[in-house]
This record gives C-alpha cells, sequence and structure tokens, in this order.
C-alpha cells in the first residue's frame, strides 16, 4: 500500500520536528518540513504532496493563510491548519482558502490521525466528483442535441452550450417556460406532476416557437440528495418526421391506388363472367354449356378475392377464412345444394394468403368443391365436404379437402384421366411462385381454350381467337393487359356471334 505523503509548515523547528516523527509513526511518509510561507510555495510545486499541514502563524512577511491561498491557487492539495489561535477573525480569513481541517495546539495523535484520514477521503471523494462532472460536461456540449435542467419551480439551473446557441444567451436563472419555449405561463405539455413522482417521461413533440419536432426525455434528477430537479433532453427529429408524414403519404396513395386496381379488376372479371352466362343462353352442346359454367365459377374465384381485398384493410393479404365462406355459399347455390342437406365445413382461422397465392389456391379449392357437389352426392342427397387449411411455415400452407360422399369408383383411375387437370395445373404456379399473367389467366378463363372438351363450340372459339392474336399481331396472351383483354374477349364473342 502507497505511503500518503505530507509536507509540514511550521516555524518552530522543535514542533515541526516532533510532528515530523509521529507522522511517520503513524506510517505516512513526510515529503519535506519547511519554515515559512515563500518556501512552502516552491517545495509544494516541486514535490506535489497529498496533503499539507499548515501553521496559521508564521514568521516573515507571508503567514500561513497567505501561503495557504497560493498553494490551493497553483495546486488542488488539501490544506489542514495547525493554530494555536482559535479568534474569529482568524478563522474568518481561514475559511476563504477552503481548508480541510483545523488542528489546535497542542497536538494530540488521535485528533491528527483521524483530521488527516478525514481530508484525504474527502479530497478523493472530491476529485472523483470533479472528474465525473468534467466528463458529464464534455458529454452534454458535444451532445448533438438540446438538454436543460430546471428546478421545480420552473427556473432553469443549467442549459448545454448548444441550447445557448441556439438561444444566443445564458439563461440560467429565469423560468423555463418563458425563456426557451417562450409562453406567458407554465407549459400545457410540462411533465413535473410525473417527475414529482420519480417517472420517466418520453414523449414526441412539436414546438411552435421554432417549428420543429422534438423527441424529449424528461427525468427525475435529485442534487445534493435534497433538490429534486427536471432533466430534459431534446433531439431534433424535424427531418425524420417528415420523411415519416412523406411516406405515410405515399403509402396512402399507393393504397388508394391499389384499392382502384383491384376494383377494377374485379369489375373486369365481373364483365367477363357475364358474357359466359350470355353465351350459355345460346349454346345447346350440354358439354359446352357445362365448360361454361366451371370457367364462369373459376372467373367468379378469382373476381370474389379482388373484391375481398377491395374492402379490406390490408390490400397485400386475403383472409382466407372470410373468402371461403362466402365463396362456397355462391357454389352451393350454383350446383343446386344450398337447401340446407350438404354441408361445407371450414377450418381455416387466422389464415392469411398473399393475393399471388390465394388465386391459384382459389381456382383449385373451386375444381375441387365443383367436383365434390357434382359427384359426390348423386346417390345420396345430404353429405358433409370439409376444408382445413393450416400454415406451416411462413407462407406455406397444407390444404386438406374432403367429403363424406360415395367416392371415385374403381374402375376410375384420376391419374389417367383428365378430371384433375386443372388442380395440377394450377398447383406448379403455387409452389413455384411463377403465377400466370393475371391477363392471361383471364383470357383463358374467357375463352375456355385448356378446359373445353372437342365440341364444335371450342372448336369455334379456338379459330375465332387465333383470328384475333393474328389480326392483333399478338404472339402470347401473358403481355396482355387487362383491357385490351376485354377488347379481345369482346372481338371473340362478336367474331363467333357472326358465324
Amino acid at each position: 500500500m502507497n505511503k500518503h505523503r505530507i509536507m509540514v509548515v511550521e516555524d518552530n523547528k522543535i514542533i515541526s520536528l516532533e510532528i515530523k516523527q509521529r507522522l511517520e509513526n503513524m506510517g505516512y511518509l513526510v515529503e519535506a518540513v519547511v519554515y515559512n510561507g515563500p518556501d512552502a510555495i516552491v517545495k509544494a510545486t516541486e514535490t506535489i504532496p497529498d496533503l499539507v499541514l499548515m501553521d496559521i502563524k508564521l514568521g516573515g512577511d507571508m503567514d500561513g493563510i497567505q501561503a495557504a491561498e497560493k498553494i490551493r491557487f497553483l495546486l488542488d492539495i488539501p490544506i489542514v491548519y495547525l493554530t494555536a489561535y482559535s479568534d474569529v477573525a482568524t478563522l474568518e480569513r481561514a475559511k476563504q482558502t477552503e481548508p480541510y481541517g483545523y488542528i489546535v495546539k497542542p497536538l494530540e495523535e488521535n485528533e491528527l490521525r483521524s483530521t488527516i484520514e478525514i481530508s484525504l477521503h474527502k479530497h478523493s471523494m472530491e476529485k472523483k466528483l470533479k472528474e465525473s462532472e468534467a466528463k458529464y460536461h464534455a458529454v452534454v456540449d458535444n451532445f448533438d442535441g438540446l438538454i436543460y435542467i430546471n428546478s421545480t419551480d420552473y427556473k432553469v439551473n443549467f442549459i448545454n452550450k448548444k441550447f445557448e446557441n441556439k438561444l444566443g444567451r445564458n439563461v440560467v436563472g429565469e423560468t423555463c417556460y418563458s425563456s426557451l419555449f417562450g409562453n406567458d405561463s407554465v407549459c400545457s405539455w410540462c411533465p413535473m406532476d410525473l417527475i414529482l413522482k420519480g417517472k420517466i417521461v418520453h414523449e414526441e413533440r412539436y414546438h411552435n416557437n421554432d417549428k420543429r419536432w422534438y423527441e424529449q426525455v424528461h427525468t427525475p434528477l435529485r442534487q445534493d440528495n435534497k433538490n429534486l430537479n427536471m432533466q430534459s433532453i431534446l433531439t431534433d427529429i424535424t427531418e425524420r418526421k417528415e420523411h415519416e408524414n412523406e411516406i405515410l403519404e405515399n403509402l396512402k396513395e399507393k393504397e388508394v391506388l391499389l384499392k382502384e386496381i383491384h376494383h377494377r379488376v374485379k369489375n373486369n372479371l365481373q364483365v367477363i363472367s357475364s358474357l359466359l352466362r350470355i353465351q350459355s343462353s345460346s349454346i345447346k352442346d350440354k358439354n359446352a354449356f357445362e365448360a361454361i359454367m366451371v370457367s364462369q365459377n373459376r372467373v367468379n374465384s378469382m373476381a370474389l378475392i379482388h373484391e375481398r381485398l377491395y374492402k379490406s384493410k390490408n390490400l397485400s393479404q386475403v383472409d382466407f377464412e372470410d373468402y371461403l365462406n362466402f365463396f362456397t355459399s355462391q357454389l352451393l347455390q350454383i350446383y343446386g345444394k344450398n337447401n340446407g342437406k350438404v354441408e361445407i365445413i371450414i377450418d381455416a382461422k387466422n389464415v392469411l394468403m398473399a393475393v399471388d397465392t390465394a388465386i391459384p389456391v382459389g381456382l383449385i379449392i373451386n375444381e375441387l368443391i365443383s367436383n365434390s357437389l357434382k359427384h359426390a352426392f348423386k346417390n345420396c342427397n345430404t353429405g358433409t365436404i370439409k376444408i382445413e387449411i393450416k400454415e406451416q411455415n411462413k407462407g406455406e400452407f397444407q390444404i386438406n379437402i374432403k367429403d363424406n360422399g360415395s367416392g371415385i369408383p374403381e374402375d376410375i383411375h384420376p391419374e389417367k384421366t383428365s378430371m384433375f387437370e386443372p388442380v395440377h395445373g394450377s398447383a406448379p404456379d403455387i409452389a413455384g411462385k411463377n403465377i400466370a399473367n393475371p391477363s392471361a389467366m383471364i383470357l383463358s378463363a374467357v375463352l375456355m381454350l385448356d378446359y373445353l372438351e372437342e365440341t364444335d363450340a371450342a372448336r369455334a372459339v379456338e379459330n375465332a381467337l387465333t383470328e384475333v392474336l393474328r389480326e392483333r399481331k399478338v404472339v402470347t396472351c401473358d403481355c396482355v393487359g387487362n383491357a385490351t383483354t376485354m377488347e379481345m374477349a369482346l372481338e371473340v364473342k362478336s367474331k363467333i356471334e357472326s358465324k
């Protein structure tokens, strides 16, 4: 353990020698013994001891109080006075030099030791406090924000350099609401009541006096373990708020645009469905009529998704349980099973699907439910169809569809028939995330080229489509927009009717 170094300033050589011996017996290192004020100043600057024991009454032109004042000015060294005098005038002079203690002669060893130890400890704590304050001021003065401290009576106790520069003056001692924020009375948002309860307040606020947005953090700050103050840190976030508002405006515009797109697509699909219904009224061939009805169901399944998105607050995802409830009720009505004898049970709670997944999944479910309604209950008028959808991982779904109908006859092998072609045709698109262009899907649904059987009506549709594509010099339907799709569908219809 390092010994504390002490310098003794005493003009009586016998007393100084006694003090030196006592200190060394106590375990201190006596750095020097000097007998007058000027020598004490020189020796203190040379050796820089941990503490100075200074006799107040020194011989010569400079007494101990004057010497102590010079040492305190030049060096941060604690000083303890040795004195045989205790008059008021001398003590008042000595107090001005901020000594760490007084020891009255003749010296008592216990008093000497305790005064020295207390003085050394007090100086050590003060030094640490000064270092901490220096670091605090270095941080707050270089902080890219505004910091102030005010008392419970709203008087400013401290502001950092940036705040002082912003105001153009030091406002310590003035009321915070007037000097900092330009108000005649306490700010309406002032959190002092919460600060008095020991709460920390974090908020964003717009200030009218400088037309800026600030992120504000107000914290309780107790000084000297007595007075409670409020420390406030204000960070200018005006640019961030402007960017946020700009983003929100852009999102609103995009939301309006998306709603308009979904609305237009839904309307186009409904027009297509109407065209199919009109076309079916003039078709006598049973297979062609059934194919048109199937295609109409497919178009409806897509149109319903866009309708649900248009009415939804979330334009990127479809609530699939809501979609299935509405869509399956339509299928029951189309196939004449809405008398309550065939029940469709749906288990798809909290299933949200992105639109590029929802459309092909809707087509798949349309095909499977349509097949069940057409074929599963021929021998009985009652039954149940269950649709179960569970999200396995994010964006991955397991779909189970089953009915309690008669089942597939033993002599029919699904893999060797076209029964599930529409289902298998849609599935790779989902797995590969390579969904066909909506325009191509609409056009193929309108013209039924994928699903019409070899009938005169099918060939007539195909010939009319080929003629329209040739006239428009269109190589593939994938690049055709929705508006063009509608025009082509009408042209195909017109050519069929003219022939």
